[in-house]
């Protein structure tokens, strides 16, 4: 999937959402930390969102992130499948991370699976640390990457390690060494009430 088709599919959810909810850019700006032109840019094709953009938006929108990222499309049967060929997966990259989505096109998944380029060498402050509805399994690919937990102690996670987390826990990931940490990362959704289940679910058609 090309990158504009990226950007225009995200576009289009976040600007059905914002209106659906009756929400101003300026609203929805305050709502999420992100920048009213950055909002405003991607809604018009001009940016491509980082995937930090698109938990903020999710999260002050109170849905799972899952279903921001799911793309306009027929909706998948019982018997679907999805294969996504090396250099095929949708990007998106900020400062400190580079993600790779699979199965980009299967709709309203339970959940998502990424490949996770860590390239954050330093801890960031408690309070910009990730956190989201739902589970995550992640699994080190190489490299040697550093696990902080606002529950837990710091943990090194080498090439093999694997690590199951409640990702509503306010979390985050560093690199160890010169070589950036690669790393699986399989979200698990968790399900929303039926009257918001239903409303995203309206958006692809």
């Amino acid at each position: 999937m090309d990158e504009a088709t990226i950007i225009a599919n995200f576009a289009q959810k976040l600007k059905s959402l914002r209106l659906s909810n009756g929400l101003t850019l300026e609203e929805l700006g305050g709502m999420s930390g992100v920048s009213i032109s950055t909002i405003s840019k991607i809604e018009n094709h001009q940016q491509k969102p980082s995937f930090e953009t698109v938990l903020r938006v999710a999260r002050a929108l109170h849905l799972n992130f899952v279903h921001m990222l799911d793309h306009p499309a027929a909706e998948n049967g019982a018997s679907r499948r999805s294969v996504t060929r090396a250099h095929d997966a949708p990007e998106y990259a900020s400062a400190s991370f580079e993600y790779e989505t699979h199965a980009a096109e299967v709709t309203h998944k339970k959940m998502v699976p990424m490949v996770m380029r860590v390239k954050a060498r330093q801890v960031p402050p408690a309070a910009a640390w990730t956190r989201y509805d739902g589970e995550e399994f992640i699994y080190v690919l190489d490299g040697t990457l550093e696990f902080h937990a606002e529950a837990h102690s710091a943990v090194v996670l080498n090439k093999g390690d694997s690590c199951y987390l409640d990702a509503g826990m306010r979390h985050a990931f560093v690199t160890r060494g010169d070589d950036d940490a690669v790393v699986l990362s399989v979200h698990i959704s968790l399900l929303l009430p039926d009257g918001l289940a239903r409303a995203v679910d309206g958006l692809g058609k």
